[in-house]
């Protein structure tokens, strides 16, 4: 561990070389400090990991007046050299005065100008800069230190406040005394840098509210009805999509922005207070655009805006202006744009017997549950490793073969172990491609009733299909009225019925679930029944047909066959009570 830490520091030291960053000879006789007593480890840990770890400081001095610490984070009962999941170093500086410490700072900010800093301290004379998105360099005095989180997990690179936060740990680390954030905007997640009232005028002017969701460093915006259905909300038309990247500083983010779209026009529609600031219209979609400001990087893309949102004369502008407030920018306004669209509020039909929570219909579990909820709940493990247990299927039995052949007790039984590997490969590839159908059905069958509802999601790290496999946290309430925590990944594909694309509930929504009385934590949510997801989800689905059947018919109006599709999806949209919204 030691020698892994050294090289490190090593590593660091060439890097900082290269910045142009010197260790100068302490201005007195004072010891150079221990860096890792810089920072706490309880400060550390959570801009490097959110995973509950066990935080490892390794400290050096490699050089006078230069203290270095690395932090790593360890799966906790590891031994000693086992090798870290995430780390975090930092360099300590003590320069001969505040001008030598200044002129270091001017020599690394030489092609990148310090961005604002999200911090503010007692010190006017205190400055931050950013090489890039995961080295900060902070000065206070005759002091700096240089943080480099390049090694840290992607899950707490994500959280909202993660940059103001490395920033105060660097300013801490050179005595500076931190006052807190800047403003507001410092450590507010993307679905607060933009008002959520700009968003919704940009999909629809019907009465609606907005509901945002939050994933890390995405913000999803989803316009909601006054339905007066259970639950309240159903999904009405239109969503939007905004994504925030911090780059380090302007120029990074400038020049991301330019290789991301080499193409496409920039736009003076929007006013702001930094000249700075750019927005990129993507030349074939209005409704997708790029913007920057300081070191952010901004991406917002609507999708399904009634026609009604988008021929308001000031909707282009405003589309613009809702990805520069989502990256920070000061918007100045302009007096010749329309004034902004009000859309007025939902009616909720009130339903005074309804109940508080989801409560689904009782399905008790079958006589012989009990006699074969272990069985299921074996089978329910399998299918949710089936990309581990696909090996052993087929590496057992071949072991186990090779073993038969060497042993002196005749060709019987090699003859009986060789056909196991035939049956093990049939058996690997059944759980592999069908066990979590069967599993899903069995559950279904032999569970019994709960309420659900998700009530976090996070990314796992891990990809399927080119996609991020989310972990989603579950509350599941019993008959009995028992409260049990839990959760799922997106590769279980636990929704009954099964299907070939498997949609699950968002935060915060209400479903049913089946699952094993004796193994709660085997459970399948049902996505066919009254309860609001799922009423959700059938209303997707008739949406879905009537638009479908609405495009055919605006193509060929004169053809009968696409007329009469029409209206029975738009009759089996009313039955469905799903046409309470305006359709735009």
């Amino acid at each position: 561990m030691r020698g892994w830490g050294q090289l490190l520091i090593v590593a660091l030291g060439g890097v900082l070389a290269l910045m142009n960053l010197e260790p100068v000879a302490a201005a007195n006789d004072d010891a150079d400090p221990d860096g890792c007593s810089l920072a706490a480890s309880g400060e550390v840990q959570p801009l490097i990991t959110m995973a509950d770890v066990e935080i490892r400081a390794h400290s050096g001095n490699p050089a006078p007046g230069e203290s270095t610490c690395t932090w790593s984070a360890y799966q906790r009962g590891l031994t000693a050299d086992a090798p870290p999941d995430a780390s975090l170093s930092l360099v300590f500086y003590h320069f001969a005065s505040p001008a030598r410490a200044e002129a270091q700072i001017q020599r690394i900010a030489r092609d990148a100008p310090p961005p604002p800093s999200l911090v503010r301290t007692a010190d006017p004379q205190d400055r931050i800069a950013r090489t890039d998105r995961t080295t900060v360099v902070a000065r206070h005095g005759v002091d700096i230190a240089v943080i480099d989180a390049g090694q840290v997990q992607d899950m707490a690179h994500e959280k909202a406040d993660w940059d103001y936060r490395i920033e105060a740990l660097a300013l801490q680390a050179v005595g500076a005394k931190v006052l807190g954030p800047v403003d507001d905007r410092a450590t507010a997640d993307t679905c607060h840098l933009v008002a959520a009232e700009h968003i919704l005028a940009l999909l629809t002017l019907s009465p609606s509210t907005i509901k945002p969701s939050l994933d890390g460093k995405r913000c999803f915006f989803s316009v909601k009805d006054g339905s007066g259905n259970i639950g309240a909300w159903v999904n009405n038309r239109g969503s939007a999509h905004l994504e925030r990247e911090n780059l380090g500083f302007n120029a990074a983010a400038l020049k991301f922005q330019h290789d991301q779209t080499p193409f496409d026009p920039a736009s003076n529609l929007v006013a702001t207070a930094d000249p700075t600031d750019r927005v990129v219209l993507n030349s074939e979609h209005p409704d997708e655009v790029w913007a920057v400001h300081g070191p952010y990087y901004v991406t917002l893309s609507l999708t399904d805006m009634t026609p009604a949102a988008r021929a308001h004369p000031s909707w282009a502008y405003r589309v613009q202006r809702a990805a520069l407030e989502a990256a920070g920018a000061t918007i100045v306004p302009k007096p010749d744009i329309a004034p902004d669209p009000v859309v007025p509020g939902p009616v909720v039909a009130r339903q005074p017997d309804a109940p508080a929570a989801w409560t689904p219909p009782p399905h008790a579990a079958p006589p012989n549950a009990g006699l074969i909820e272990p069985l299921l709940h074996i089978l329910a493990i399998l299918a949710r490793i089936r990309f581990f247990v696909m090996p052993v299927f087929i590496g057992l039995p071949i072991l186990l073969s090779v073993w038969s052949s060497r042993a002196k007790s005749g060709g019987a039984k090699s003859s009986i172990v060789w056909w196991a590997v035939p049956a093990g490969v049939g058996l690997g590839l059944i759980n592999m491609l069908f066990g979590t159908v069967i599993t899903t059905k069995l559950i279904y069958h032999y569970g019994v009733a709960g309420s659900g509802i998700v009530t976090a999601t996070s990314d796992s790290g891990s990809r399927s299909n080119g996609r991020p496999i989310l972990n989603h946290s579950v509350l599941i309430r019993t008959p009995d009225r028992q409260v049990i925590s839990t959760n799922f990944a997106s590769d279980d594909f636990n929704v009954y019925p099964p299907h070939n694309r498997t949609t699950y509930p968002g935060k915060g929504e209400a479903f049913t679930v089946r699952y094993l009385s004796h193994f709660p934590r085997d459970f399948v949510i049902v996505s066919d029944d009254g309860s609001p997801w799922a009423s959700w989800m059938q209303c997707r689905n008739l949406r879905s047909a009537v638009e479908d059947a609405r495009q055919k018919l605006d193509f060929a109006p004169d053809q009968a066959e696409y007329r009469k599709a029409y209206e029975d999806a738009a009759r089996a949209e009313h039955d469905g009570g799903c046409d309470n919204d305006d359709p735009g």
